[in-house]
């Protein structure tokens, strides 16, 4: 009976090995490892071979050239547990007659050397036959993966094994460009670097094929690289692309060659059409993903700014009672200590009332307003100008250093509020900055895009991980530690989003961030420059507020009391106006969200009851008011909490100046 030799450096698996051949009455001889084998062979050789790929000392593939260099017709059956593809065509290249992974079936071994010494037994088919059963291993393992880059390596590799050359190329048709390129290449990039007159007539036979001109096969001697022949990846009488290999002159192709290599293009083209397929549907996944998580942000930017306009009326409130004592108090304190515990107060009051606004900025959405025309690199300069004591100034006090670069563009106008945009790049900047504790460089780009204008802000810093880079703009998130709000990225995605732009990050932990913003072009409105004028010395007046806050009508009472006006109050709409019909007013102050009767609707029936009297309407939400309905007269000025006082006598001068003008 044939002879086995078992080579493994596990004893268990030699004598499992060993009793299922034995079984079926083969006479099995054991190895425990490469060098053992190699003693074996060279004693007596055997018939066939099972060799395991990993062992100390010799491994399986050095093992397997030596024994090939020694007796080339013994067939090699390699086994191990790693059966990766590419440590299968390794093996194949190297001679090995099958690859089988542990664990295995027993019939699998028994049915693996049977066709091995039968391949042995067969005379001059054995060449033929060899090269089909590589084929159909090849094909099996083309199809074992789907990642795209991987398969066009593999087809590439296996078209080397199969037709035992040492340069092949793959050329595929582009999805995008419909144009042709090379994927994947065996030694051929370097072969057809030899002669640009080669390189450009290879690459002209595979065009001729892609364009039906070839249609099928093609081979063409050229010297001094080879014999060229290339056949086309054919899926449904679509050209998917060209495998080509070369051979040497003193070898030409055969026609078995040529029947051997199509039919491997079949597979290879059924291989990269899969492959295509799943590598498009990745690729439309991330981007459901990414589609996904947008309009997760975006709700939750827009739950967020409901619940901020909720809450803001009655924080202002707040506010403007603290704001309001707080500056009615200091001009009567005399000790130093006090005043300045009192402007501590006011200045936190107004943080408070700032930390709102912002809350609010970047899930606003504006009605009715009117965009003016906006020179985005005017812009750019602007705020490089005016953070310059940032990035300039406190930076060589601390001896850091920045180096800021503008690259701008020839670019289109956008419609947009400059303050508004002033301050989204301004929090990019600062953002960039906070990055470079220990400087770099800020880089400034605009450029004009399809419609619209790409304005980038990079630089040199930490970087973000995927995971920050996701959060970026959710509110409240930050790195920085408890001393940051974490609504600066926040506020600038709400201003993008508003102008109907987007904004993106690019980042790579230590290597920085690029934060991309595109505009649509366009143009604003003119905007006519009103002249400020300054309010005359107020008159003595009768002066009505409504408002169901006791802390903010007191306030407003008593800064109207020092300038000697006289003022009623009242707690509701209801008992506002009945005081109203009562007696003659000057001027009423009128909150908007009241139970019962809402501000608008005590402005209009103080309208109605008399035409020619001033309403000042006060609010937390004085930013979301649409400012045509303002105009159309039930309301004539707008006072927003928190207040200050100065702000309060200004626009009482002007309501009452109003209603003296004819």
């Amino acid at each position: 009976m044939a002879r086995i030799l078992v080579v493994d450096d596990e004893p268990d698996m030699r004598r499992l090995l060993a009793g299922i051949l034995r079984a079926q009455g083969f006479d099995v001889v054991m190895a425990e490892d490469g060098q053992a084998a190699l003693d074996q062979v060279k004693a007596e050789a055997p018939a066939a071979i099972i060799l395991d790929l990993r062992m100390p000392g010799l491994d399986g593939m050095e093992t397997l050239t030596e024994i090939k260099a020694i007796t080339p017709h013994i067939p090699v059956i390699m086994l191990t547990v790693y059966g990766d593809i590419p440590t299968a065509v390794q093996a194949m290249r190297l001679g090995a007659y099958e690859y089988l992974t542990k664990p295995f079936h027993h019939d699998d071994i028994v049915l693996t050397v049977r066709r091995a010494l039968e391949r042995q037994a067969l005379p001059a088919r054995d060449q033929t036959a060899r090269q089909l059963e590589t084929l159909l291993l090849l094909s099996q393992s083309l199809t074992a993966t789907l990642y795209l880059e991987t398969v066009f390596d593999l087809i590439v590799e296996a078209a080397v094994t199969l037709l035992e050359v040492e340069e092949a190329g793959l050329w595929v048709i582009q999805e995008d460009s419909g144009e042709l390129a090379l994927r994947a290449s065996a030694g051929a990039a370097e072969i057809l670097a030899q002669s640009s007159a080669t390189l450009a007539r290879v690459e002209e036979l595979v065009r001729e094929m892609v364009q039906g001109k070839g249609g099928s096969p093609c081979t063409e001697m050229m010297a001094p690289v080879g014999t060229f022949f290339g056949v086309p990846l054919m899926k449904e009488e679509r050209v998917l692309g060209v495998l080509g290999v070369i051979g040497s002159l003193a070898h030409p192709f055969t026609e078995a060659d040529h029947d051997l290599l199509d039919s491997f293009a079949s597979q290879a083209a059924i291989a990269l059409e899969n492959a295509r397929l799943y590598d498009m549907a990745t690729q439309a996944i991330e981007r459901l993903k990414e589609s996904q998580e947008k309009v997760v942000q975006l709700e939750g930017l827009r739950a967020l700014g409901e619940m901020a306009s909720g809450v803001a009326h009655d924080f202002n409130n707040i506010l403007t009672a603290i704001l309001g004592r707080a500056q009615v108090l200091r001009p009567l304190l005399e000790d130093p200590l006090l005043v300045r515990g009192v402007e501590i107060i006011e200045r936190l009051a107004w943080d408070g009332a700032r930390t709102v606004r912002r809350i609010q900025e970047f899930a606003r959405v504006r009605r009715g307003q009117a965009f003016v025309t906006v020179a985005l690199n005017e812009l750019v300069d602007d705020v490089i100008d005016g953070t310059s004591p940032r990035w300039k100034d406190q930076a060589e006090v601390r001896g850091v250093r920045y180096k800021v670069v503008r690259e701008l563009g020839e670019i289109p106008t956008v419609a947009g509020d400059p303050s508004e945009l002033r301050e989204a790049l301004m929090n990019l900047v600062f953002n960039a900055l906070d990055a470079m504790p220990e400087g770099g460089t800020l880089h400034i780009r605009t450029a004009a895009a399809e419609a619209s204008v790409a304005l980038s802000i990079a630089d040199t810093g930490y970087g973000m991980s995927e995971a920050v880079r996701r959060q970026a703009f959710e509110p409240f998130f930050t790195t920085k530690g408890p001393q940051n709000t974490g609504l600066g990225l926040s506020v600038t995605y709400g201003i993008i989003r508003r102008h109907g732009g987007d904004i993106g990050i690019e980042s790579r932990e230590g290597l920085g961030t690029t934060f991309t913003i595109r505009l649509p072009a366009g143009k604003g409105v003119a905007v006519k420059q009103e002249v400020e004028t300054q309010p005359a010395a107020p008159k003595r007046a009768v002066i009505l507020i409504i408002d169901d806050e006791e802390n903010v009508r007191t306030i407003l009472a008593e800064i109207l009391m020092t300038q000697g006006h006289s003022v009623r109050m009242a707690a509701s709409g209801k008992e506002g106006l009945d005081l109203f019909r009562d007696e003659r007013h000057d001027l009423v102050l009128t909150d908007l969200g009241m139970p019962g009767m809402t501000g608008w609707e005590v402005a209009w029936a103080v309208k109605e009851l008399s035409r020619e009297t001033p309403v000042i309407l006060v609010t937390g939400w004085g930013e979301d008011l649409n400012p045509d309905t303002v105009r159309e007269g039930t309301i004539d000025f707008i006072l927003s909490k928190p207040f200050g006082v100065n702000d309060v006598l200004t626009l009482v001068v002007r309501a009452l100046e109003l209603s003296a003008s004819p």
